[in-house]
C-alpha cells in the first residue's frame, strides 16, 4: 500500500515553520523598536544639552529706559524715563532691523528760569485771586527712529548673545504744566507756548547689551546701555522771557540704563530635527 505521511507530523512541520517565521518578524519588530526608544531618548534630551539654532523671527520689544542727560539736555532736565517698545525683525545671520519709539517723561526739571520775566520779587507767579503760588513743571516728549543691529551669540543658544545697534532717531521734549492756565491769566491760552520751551532735532543713537531668547521661547529679555548724541533746536516761533526766538543749536545727549522685554513671532515651527545635538 501506499506510504500516506503522518497528519500530525504535517502539522507539526507547518506549525515550526510559523513559529520560525514569527521569530524572525520579532525579531525585526524589537530591532524597530530599540531604534525608536534611542531615537526618543535623544530628542528627549535636556535643553541645556541642545544647541538651539539661529532662527528668523519677527520681534516686539518694550522696554523701560532710566536717562541720565548730560550736555545741554542736563541743563534742563536732572532725570528722565523712558518707555517705549519697537517692531522689527531678526534674521538667521544675527542682523536686525527694527522701528523703535518711546515716550519720554519727567518730573526732574532744573530750569525754573522760564518765568522769571513775569514772577514778583519773591519769585512766585500771582494767580487770579491775587495769591502768590509756584507753578508745577514737568517735562513731556518722544523720540521715533530707525535702528539696525547685530547679535553675536554665545555659547549652544544661538538667538543669545552680545547685543549692539546703531540707529537715528527724531526727537521732541518741552516743559509740561499743570492746570497753569486756570490759575493765572499771564500765563493761560496760547501765550503759555511762548515758555513752554518746545524743542525737537535728531539724535545718534548706539546701544550695546546682552540679549536673551529662551529655547522654549517663553522667556526673552534684553539689558543695556544706551547713548544719544543730539543736535536740536527751539521749535517756536517765539520765546517770552527772550522776547525774541531762541535760534542757539543744542546738544541734547544722554546715556541710560535699558531694561526689556521681547514677544518673538517665529517665521516657521522648527522641527525637533532642526535642532543639533553636541
Amino acid at each position: 500500500m501506499p506510504f500516506i505521511k503522518n497528519k500530525v507530523g504535517l502539522t507539526f512541520e507547518t506549525m515550526t515553520r510559523k513559529v520560525y517565521i514569527f521569530l524572525f518578524f520579532l525579531l525585526l519588530s524589537a530591532v524597530g523598536i530599540a531604534q525608536t526608544d534611542s531615537t526618543k531618548k535623544v530628542m528627549q534630551k535636556p535643553a541645556a544639552e541642545r544647541a538651539f539654532m539661529p532662527q528668523r523671527a519677527f520681534l516686539f520689544r518694550f522696554n523701560y529706559v532710566y536717562t541720565v542727560p548730560t550736555a545741554d539736555l542736563a541743563k534742563r532736565f536732572s532725570f528722565i524715563a523712558q518707555l517705549g517698545g519697537s517692531a522689527g525683525i531678526k534674521f538667521e545671520n544675527g542682523w536686525d532691523l527694527r522701528a523703535e519709539g518711546s515716550f519720554m517723561f519727567s518730573k526732574y526739571v532744573t530750569e525754573y528760569s522760564v518765568f522769571d520775566s513775569i514772577a514778583n520779587n519773591n519769585g512766585y507767579l500771582v494767580d487770579r485771586s491775587g495769591y502768590n503760588f509756584l507753578p508745577d513743571i514737568s517735562m513731556r516728549g518722544f523720540t521715533a527712529g530707525v535702528h539696525l543691529g547685530r547679535l553675536f551669540p554665545i555659547g549652544r543658544n544661538r538667538n543669545s548673545g552680545i547685543f549692539v545697534s546703531l540707529g537715528a532717531n527724531f526727537i521732541q521734549h518741552r516743559l509740561h504744566f499743570q492746570n497753569l492756565s486756570s490759575l493765572a491769566p499771564q500765563v493761560s491760552g496760547d501765550i503759555l507756548k511762548g515758555y513752554d520751551r518746545l524743542t525737537n532735532g535728531y539724535t545718534i543713537n548706539q546701544f550695546i547689551g546682552y540679549q536673551y531668547m529662551g529655547m522654549n521661547k517663553m522667556l526673552n529679555f534684553y539689558v543695556g546701555l544706551d547713548f544719544a548724541q543730539g543736535r536740536t533746536q527751539y521749535a517756536r516761533n517765539w520765546n517770552n522771557d527772550l522776547m525774541g526766538p531762541d535760534t542757539r543749536t543744542r546738544a541734547d545727549n544722554y546715556w541710560g540704563i535699558r531694561l526689556g522685554w521681547i514677544l518673538p513671532i517665529y517665521g516657521t515651527n522648527r522641527g525637533e530635527d532642526e535642532f543639533i545635538f553636541r
